[in-house]
């Protein structure tokens, strides 16, 4: 179980993502008419106008557990352990709605609430950080929920932000990873924790040659984050390497090397098109380099954004 909390100042953007999910539940909530996201997201702004300075009054966290536990997670269980989340939080008293996804292998729901209580008074963040860790773990070993492996042991309420960033985003990959059997479904994986991955490729071929992870503008490197989360290793663990394999010993050209490399990468968007891609072997062999005389000008790494 790992909780991720956001503030912002719309509620009508959050309610609008959470309801627009497939298959998106509400499974719990009070204070709101929950049917419609306009509707919810006018009950919470109501309220919010009764402490006007408080410039972010929305409150929004998701609740993730891993999928070993999905067959306890049932919709009253999920409820119950969200509860009792906000309870030790200090997020008491005030209009909350809580929305089920069933779009990731992971199950999990997000809990829109607002800061401004019932009685006008603002909902403290204060040291959430390290309350969001203690509580999480104590909610874990309560219900005896899955604990998650390697990094995600490490206690990052006493790293500094950017290691904790770091350790953060390298569990959420090796979790998307865990629970993926190809690149495609990695690439959806993925979007679940609001993560884009960005393909490198050796300067002037389109042979790959690493990957790196960005979330709310910040970006590692696979290898930096876990030396598990390189290309080469994920493409290992997706493919048994064959990616690799085919782009470093692949001598003949392509058929579909009569595309132009520019035309080649403007039509791969994403990973899952990506994965097609090397499937066919378009990513097999190097193109021929212009001589220095006729191009002067360096060549710029490119990637493949996600």
């Amino acid at each position: 179980m790992i909780a991720k909390i956001v503030t912002g100042a719309s509620f009508g953007g959050c309610t609008a993502y959470a309801y627009g999910k497939d298959q998106a539940e509400v499974i719990s909530h009070d204070g709101i008419i929950p049917d419609d996201p306009k509707i919810a997201a006018k009950c919470f702004e109501i309220q919010s106008q009764l402490n006007p300075r408080i410039s972010k009054p929305v409150g929004h966290i998701a609740i993730s557990f891993k999928p070993e536990d999905k067959p306890r997670l049932t919709n009253d269980f999920m409820v119950q352990v969200a509860k009792e989340y906000m309870e030790k939080m200090g997020i008491k008293d005030t209009q909350y709605v809580i929305v089920r996804h069933h779009n990731t292998p992971n199950p999990h729901c997000h809990l829109i609430f607002n800061r401004v209580d019932n009685n006008g008074k603002r909902i403290s963040d204060s040291n959430w950080l390290k309350r969001n860790v203690r509580v999480c773990k104590e909610l874990k070993q309560k219900y005896g929920l899955t604990f998650g492996e390697g990094k995600s042991q490490t206690r990052t309420e006493k790293l500094r932000p950017n290691e904790r960033t770091r350790y953060e985003m390298a569990n959420d990959v090796k979790s998307a990873l865990k629970a993926s059997t190809s690149w495609k479904s990695f690439s959806t994986n993925l979007k679940s924790y609001d993560i884009k991955a960005e393909i490198k490729f050796r300067s002037g071929t389109t042979i790959p040659q690493g990957i790196s992870f960005t979330r709310d503008g910040t970006t590692f490197k696979g290898s930096s984050l876990d030396r598990s989360l390189s290309f080469s290793r994920i493409d290992k663990t997706l493919t048994g390497g064959k990616n690799i394999d085919t782009a470093a010993q692949s001598q003949e050209p392509s058929v579909h090397e009569s595309r132009s490399y520019e035309q080649d990468h403007s039509l791969v968007t994403d990973l899952s098109m990506l994965a097609a891609d090397l499937a066919i072997g378009l990513l097999g062999s190097e193109q021929p380099k212009k001589s220095e005389e006729q191009d002067p000008a360096p060549r710029k790494k490119r990637g493949l954004r996600l």
